[in-house]
């Protein structure tokens, strides 16, 4: 009398199944444009920081803010939020511990939020030059 076990027929059969899940990826629906633009707080153009860009699908990009204030990012075509973070450096510390001293925020914490920053962007598919001035009358 033959034994059958099941237990190689259901490895196999998971096996398959994680094989077949393991595709691409799905990409997002929205194609991507590019957007230039100046990042300036109480009328001076930030020289450091970062720029954050989320599509209302949640997908997020971030770039560099270059000398100048300026900026260059790759971001969804529609309706995003933006979040700006400019600190200074962090720093070592000389007592050791903690081992890192956290950079002072140069601009009010609520613009590196998405949703206390208020500041959105629409993208199309060209010719996107967006422009940002923060101030502290837009923090109180």
């Amino acid at each position: 009398m033959q034994i059958f076990s099941a237990y190689p027929c259901v490895t196999y059969t998971l096996g398959f199944l994680c094989i077949l899940g393991c595709g691409k990826p799905q990409e997002s629906s929205s194609p991507t444009a590019v957007v230039t633009g100046t990042v300036s707080f109480q009328g001076s153009p930030l020289s450091l920081g970062s720029i954050l860009f989320q599509h209302s699908s949640g997908k997020t990009v971030s770039a560099d803010i270059q000398g100048e204030g300026s900026y260059r990012i790759d971001a969804l075509q529609g309706n995003n939020a933006v979040a700006i973070v400019s600190r200074e450096p962090d720093r070592e510390n000389p007592q050791g511990r903690p081992r890192v001293i956290p950079g002072k925020d140069l601009i009010p914490a609520m613009f590196g939020d998405f949703r206390s920053s208020r500041l959105s962007a629409t993208v199309a598919a060209e010719n996107n030059q967006i422009d940002f001035e923060l101030s502290d009358d837009a923090a109180n």
